[in-house]
């Protein structure tokens, strides 16, 4: 089952704006020292929390 979902284009660049921030934060992650991972990991949780509010609106 699939759920179709319309995206105006106001969200979508938002989420593709949040997409990438959370790919630049992934990337520095790995090139980061593992005592900054939680810092990391934070701001991945908060980016994808809110790419999932803008779908459910």
């Amino acid at each position: 089952m699939y759920d179709f979902i319309e995206w105006n284009p106001e969200q979508v660049a938002e989420c593709a704006k949040k997409c990438d921030a959370a790919g630049e934060i992934f990337s520095k992650s790995k090139l980061t020292s593992i005592s900054t991972g939680a810092q990391h990991q934070q701001a991945l949780d908060e980016l994808i929390q809110d790419i999932n509010r803008s779908r459910a609106q």
